[in-house]
């Protein structure tokens, strides 16, 4: 009966609140996010169309999870789309911290689209922004000393408000995450070293943070980047440094992923035992976790190394063993590369004309999805035709595989203009930047002297004001014991002196030219207040106190007291708000241009 109860207020809280529903299919879809992407492309989808119309924020999580899902899956175009949509949510709702991890996003997912150039400085802009821009961005100006947006999707839907400490890290975390945009980037356009450099100031980042898993993610591609650099000695070190940390956080998949590319580099130095036995428990351990394609991938570097140095009949198990494995996965680089190595092994066993033909096909195939597996296959095919003899295929297929040589020396070399004109117009964004910088510290120097001589202006006339007063006071005073016209006319004659004085004018004209924006600002949010009011308001703004405004005015100071009530009701201030805290607040707000 309880077990019932309770189920029935589960149910009923459920749908009281439909977003915690989507909220834990999301946490499944980025759990399968490495294990099955199909899996988590499918539970985003359901969350997206669940959201609509439900929340904002749990429609652009589910958008942004979509678009990492289908970036993983090499769906570049899908994985953009969503990408916008996520941005365009975020835009609306304000936050500019998720803005620029979606453009952070969209950069990358437009990488090898031929406009790396325009990536590359996109990127460099969005760090930039991110590095001289405060983390957290308030949802309004009403909110700002309260509620903050947080930068993990969990807290953007649950709406936690996060600790100093907590932001600071979240601003961290976004520089590394950029920094790794950055280093993908940089590898597409083969410039491995400057992928190096960004990659290092990623893991410093996650070190300093002391955040193991991330650190886990930079240490295996700081292993490959070196590892294509042909430094073996750096690649190991950070494989070991990487295995030994998956172990540390009992990441299965972590070990695995360092096994197999310890056994790579293994193989490739010639430490044949180490490197067969990592190999097949990285493959076990990926198999067992129920991650077909990547246990299919730790066979490949089994069979490839048979084929060329052991055995081709052990060679030919292995590749039939990851092909068995990848029967009801897409077709993608990985079975493809399956085929490949078993049209050799067919061909090292029974050289024939059927296998000549059927490489053919599947290079054609492969060129019309764009795998890079092609210039490989076509090499095979010229080696085979020479082989079997076949003169003029074997004359057409070293001819394409010549060209294909030169396509991608000229892709290399229009690369290294891409990185070289990327570097300039880096070079120009950062003059540019900084002759900006030094208008603006001028300008600011401008600005300090002009309120540092107005400050003196105000202080002098309080000075006359007070002087004139006590010559005033000194006048009515001999009056009320010998009226005389003399006397009379001079105290006439004081009273008038500080209306005919300009000096006033010139401070109020030079108020208003410093502080335009919040004489407007005053004047349009409280235009039932009267000239003299806007006066005093305009020297409390000055820091003026009561007793030097009263001078300045040449009125008294309960007047000013007076004023300042006035002023208080008409603006609506409760008793624990100051006067001065509230006009100093009343700068319109500058937005911040991405």
């Amino acid at each position: 009966m309880q077990m019932s109860n309770k189920r029935s207020r589960a149910a009923a809280h459920e749908k009281s609140n439909p977003s915690k529903k989507i909220y834990l299919k999301l946490k499944k879809a980025e759990l399968f996010l490495h294990v099955d992407i199909e899996k988590s492309i499918g539970l985003c989808q359901q969350c997206i169309k669940e959201s609509k119309g439900i929340a904002l924020d749990v429609l652009a999580v589910s958008m942004t999870i979509a678009a990492r899902a289908f970036l993983l899956q090499g769906q570049r175009k899908k994985s953009e789309s969503h990408f916008k949509k996520a941005l365009s949510i975020y835009e609306k709702i304000g936050d500019i911290d998720a803005v620029l991890e979606m453009k952070c996003g969209l950069a990358t997912a437009k990488l090898t689209t031929g406009n790396e150039k325009d990536t590359l400085i996109e990127l460099h802009r969005i760090l930039n922004i991110r590095m001289s821009t405060p983390y957290q961005t308030s949802v309004s100006q009403r909110d700002k000393d309260h509620f903050f947006i947080p930068r993990s999707w969990e807290a953007r839907i649950l709406r936690g408000i996060p600790s100093p400490l907590e932001i600071d890290k979240a601003h961290k975390i976004q520089l590394g995450a950029l920094y790794d945009s950055l280093g993908v980037a940089y590898l597409v356009i083969r410039e491995h070293h400057k992928a190096a450099l960004v990659l290092e100031e990623e893991l410093a980042i996650y070190r300093i943070l002391r955040d193991q898993p991330r650190s886990l993610s930079a240490l295996n591609h700081l292993g490959s980047v070196y590892a294509l650099l042909d430094n073996i000695v750096l690649a190991r070190q950070y494989f070991e440094e990487g295995l030994k940390l998956s172990r540390t956080l009992h990441d299965k998949r972590g070990i695995a992923i360092n096994q197999r590319n310890l056994a790579q580099l293994y193989l490739r130095i010639g430490k044949v035992t180490m490197g067969k036995r990592l190999a097949m428990k990285s493959f076990r351990i990926f198999y067992h976790l129920g991650m077909k394609e990547a246990a299919s991938r730790a066979l490949l570097t089994l069979s490839k190394y048979e084929r060329l140095h052991g055995s081709i009949s052990k060679a030919g198990k292995l590749n039939s063993e990851a092909l068995s494995l990848l029967e009801k996965q897409i077709k993608g680089a990985t079975h493809f590369n399956f085929v490949f190595q078993q049209l050799l092994i067919d061909h090292t066993l029974f050289p024939s004309l059927g296998t000549f033909y059927k490489l053919v096909r599947l290079y054609k195939e492969i060129k019309k999805r764009g795998l890079e597996l092609q210039h490989e296959v076509a090499q095979e095919i010229a080696r085979i035709a020479e082989e079997l003899r076949l003169n003029p295929e074997a004359v057409y297929w070293l001819k394409k595989v010549h060209q294909d040589e030169i396509d991608r020396l000229n892709t290399e070399r229009r690369n290294l203009v891409v990185s070289l004109q990327t570097e300039h117009d880096l070079e120009r964004l950062e003059k540019e930047k900084e002759v900006t910088k030094i208008k603006m510290d001028n300008l600011e120097a401008k600005v300090k002297s002009i309120t540092r001589e107005t400050k003196l202006l105000a202080i002098q006339l309080a000075k006359k004001g007070s002087f004139l007063s006590s010559i005033r006071d000194q006048l009515v005073l001999m009056k009320s014991n010998d009226p005389q016209n003399a006397i009379d006319n001079a105290i006439l004659f004081i009273e008038t002196t500080r209306f005919r004085d300009n000096e006033f004018e010139q401070l109020e004209e030079r108020v208003r030219s410093i502080h335009k924006d919040f004489v407007i600002h005053l004047s349009e949010r409280h235009s039932s207040l009267t000239p003299t009011e806007q006066r005093i308001c305009i020297l409390l703004r000055l820091s003026l106190k009561p007793t030097d405004i009263a001078s300045v005015l040449f009125i008294s100071v309960r007047t000013v007291e007076t004023h300042c009530l006035s002023i208080r009701k008409k603006l609506h201030l409760s008793r624990n708000v100051r006067l001065l805290d509230y006009l100093q607040s009343l700068e319109p707000v500058i937005q911040l241009s991405l």
